[in-house]
């Protein structure tokens, strides 16, 4: 039969996110595509009524109408393009960028990633976006003036993402919609394929402070320092002297009663720490729930203050670089209907005495508010929420061999916060052969008929490696060297098995990572599945 190894999520697994999805990724940049993109010379483009190169700019003098100055260029089907381009001028109207397009006045923007500022250009400044080249469009680089478009254009780019390139910087990349997300940490190592449930960030402008509510009026500075996505996005908060406490909100409106909640927040690395920032959770509308979080962002600690909470919370930090991520998790009493997510440029150990500092600016960016008990990858924002949509991710029997009578499935995960391995079957809840880790430390399997479960204090919400070989009434479980104990001999095995479902079954999810999956066409014996887990 042979082995098939597959290097790259895109080789085997049939993924879907209906949405676009951001991780901390290697990206790197493939050649320059576009040429003269700086206008130097009056070449290379295709120039529509109204548009000029004069200057080592490209200038529109657009009265009506849509009306394109273009190249052809080099681009492959279903990959990921970077398109840059800056308008140096601005007096009216738009202009749109299109990668692919077929010139019509009316054709739509392939755009399938993230962009600076507005799609639509209607001021000077740089912008960018990613798109997915569709194969039913010519391979082209169009910038649009729409009707009364007056201004000049420059520096014109379109490159290939390379992702997980050596050479690539970590990034918080957006990826687009149907694009797996394999992340990496901080320090460069793989976690693996992180398969997350669906998620909205209630925080609008997640972004922009200027955009927040605030309380004593905090000093905000825009755009301050690059942020983990690689934009001169972050703001700063300044507290000054006086007295009262200073606070930016990000969200201050409705909440669910005795629903949980999470805050998060980026906080870029400082090399000293004078006075502590921190977030706070607050409901109101009935018996008012507090609980605060003091972040040291030379530490990368947040925790609770000595005093202050009148709920319980519970923290996280995350190293991503340049950047922590800090966040607050907390559950409303059930009398409240209001929820205040808030961050202080300094706070105090007590959580009542805030303290001011003047000079002491915090560097912060991308607030995150979502319903649930645990964080989970940024959603970005920019005047609604939005909604990250689930991983679903599944390889076929038919593509590796599988073995109806025997096997061995073994998982390298990390970071799981939830329950689901895998599921092995046909998609049908009583087909389907479920492994998971469940909520009394025990590997479990389940399906129709049959039930699995092997009891191991060892097992838990955490990384490690994990094997499951599974035969008609023979089934064994082994975790980091530690096996099970005893087999299960009562468990049968999926019917009709179609696929493995990877990181999720039936709605629930690992919201972690895999980083590796290997199956082997027979049953491993007992002591060999504690070996390969060691």
């Amino acid at each position: 039969m042979g082995t098939k190894n597959f290097s790259n999520a895109n080789d085997l697994i049939t993924f879907s996110r209906s949405s676009a999805g951001t991780a901390l990724r290697k990206i790197a940049y493939g050649s320059e595509l576009v040429t003269n993109g700086d206008f130097s010379t009056d070449s290379d483009w295709t120039k529509g009524s109204g548009w000029s190169i004069s200057g080592g700019v490209a200038v529109s003098n657009n009265a009506s109408g849509f009306t394109d100055i273009k190249q052809s260029v080099d681009v492959t089907p279903n990959k990921i393009y970077r398109l840059d381009f800056s308008v140096a001028s601005y007096t009216s109207g738009a202009v749109v960028p299109y990668l692919g397009n077929n010139g019509s006045a009316d054709a739509t923007p392939y755009d399938q990633g993230n962009l600076t500022n507005s799609f639509r250009a209607t001021s000077a400044g740089e912008f960018y976006a990613f798109f997915v080249f569709d194969a039913s469009q010519p391979g082209q680089i169009v910038l649009r003036a729409n009707s009364g478009f007056i201004g000049t254009i420059d520096n014109v780019s379109v490159k290939e993402v390379l992702f997980d390139d050596a050479s690539g910087d970590l990034t918080l990349f957006n990826h687009p919609a149907d694009v797996p997300r394999i992340e990496y940490d901080a320090d460069g190592n793989v976690l693996g394929l992180l398969v997350e449930e669906s998620r909205t960030n209630l925080v609008t402008y997640s972004e922009d402070i200027t955009q927040w509510s605030t309380t004593n009026a905090p000093t905000v500075t825009s755009n301050i320092a690059t942020a983990p996505d690689g934009t001169s996005t972050v703001d700063g908060v300044q507290s000054e002297t006086g007295g009262a406490y200073r606070r930016v909100k990000p969200y201050n409106s409705t909440c669910t009663p005795n629903g949980t909640y999470t805050g998060s927040v980026f906080v870029k690395k400082e090399t000293s720490e004078t006075n502590y920032g921190g977030v706070v959770l607050n409901f109101t509308g009935g018996t008012a729930k507090a609980c605060y979080g003091i972040i040291d962002a030379v530490a990368g600690t947040i925790t609770a203050p000595s005093s202050g909470n009148t709920i319980t919370a519970t923290y996280s930090a995350v190293d991503i670089g340049d950047f922590w991520r800090f966040s607050i998790t907390a559950t409303d009493d059930g009398s409240n209907t209001s929820l205040e997510f808030g961050i202080y440029g300094t706070l105090s150990d007590d959580g009542v005495s805030l303290a001011d500092s003047t000079g002491s600016v915090r560097k912060i960016w991308g607030a995150q508010l979502e319903a649930g008990a645990f964080p989970t990858s940024y959603i970005p924002t920019s005047g609604a929420t939005a909604t990250r949509a689930a991983d679903v991710a599944s390889i076929p029997v038919s593509a590796f061999g599988y073995n109806q009578k025997a096997g061995t499935i073994i998982f390298d995960v990390s970071s799981i916060n939830g329950a689901v391995l895998s599921a092995l079957g046909d998609g049908t809840f009583n087909n389907d052969l479920r492994f998971g880790v469940s909520g009394s430390n025990t590997v479990r399997g389940s399906g129709a008929g049959f039930v699995k479960l092997v009891t191991n204090g060892s097992y838990s919400y955490d990384t490690g490696k994990i094997a499951i070989s599974i035969k008609e009434d023979n089934y064994y479980t082994a975790k980091n060297g530690v096996g099970a104990g005893v087999a299960d001999t009562s468990a049968s095995l999926p019917p009709n098995p179609v696929n493995i479902y990877i990181g999720q079954d039936y709605g629930n999810y690992i919201n972690g990572h895999i980083k590796s999956l290997r199956y082997i066409p027979r049953r491993l014996t007992n002591d060999q599945l504690v070996e390969i887990t060691t």
